[in-house]
């Protein structure tokens, strides 16, 4: 069992969800910044607060999944116990999404359509993104790994 969590551990990438939220983050600033250039200063800052929430819960997940994480590391954790903890930090962050959402919209009064997109874009998009980016990455990893492999063996 330690064997595999240390290969678990080796292999898993604890970084990228952070990667994610920075990527999040810098696709919320150009879809900001362009809607500055087209239209005004208020759907600009309704974008970026629309794309302030979805990577805002990004980090707070990524937060809460590698601190448990690194609780299961220290003491054996039952299978349960990691499922609960993680079924509880998705309904937090459906509360503290739909709270920013209140709060930004009624509040601090948006324009609707910047905000919704921009969080759609930081939520979904950027994530499909970042997905496909990294099974990209893998699988230049597993090429690599086989033609190594190959040579090794027309050597022998």
């Amino acid at each position: 069992m330690n064997k595999t969590k240390r290969k678990f551990e080796h292999e898993t990438n604890h970084g990228a969800m952070f990667r994610l939220a920075a990527l999040q983050a810098f696709g919320t600033m150009v879809f900001a910044l362009s809607m500055y250039y087209c239209f005004d200063l208020r759907e600009a800052l309704s974008a970026f607060f629309g794309g302030l929430v979805a990577t805002t819960m990004s980090l707070f997940m990524a937060t809460r999944l590698f601190g448990a994480y690194r609780i299961s590391l220290l003491r054996e954790v039952a299978a349960g116990e990691a499922l609960i903890r993680f079924y509880i930090s998705v309904v937090l962050k459906m509360i503290f999404t739909l709270a920013m959402m209140t709060i930004f919209i009624v509040v601090i009064e948006v324009s609707i359509l910047p905000f919704i997109i921009a969080y759609l874009i930081a939520a979904v998009i950027v994530n499909l993104l970042f997905l496909y980016l990294d099974a990209t990455k893998a699988a230049k990893v597993e090429r690599l790994k086989w033609a190594s492999n190959k040579k090794q063996q027309d050597k022998i």
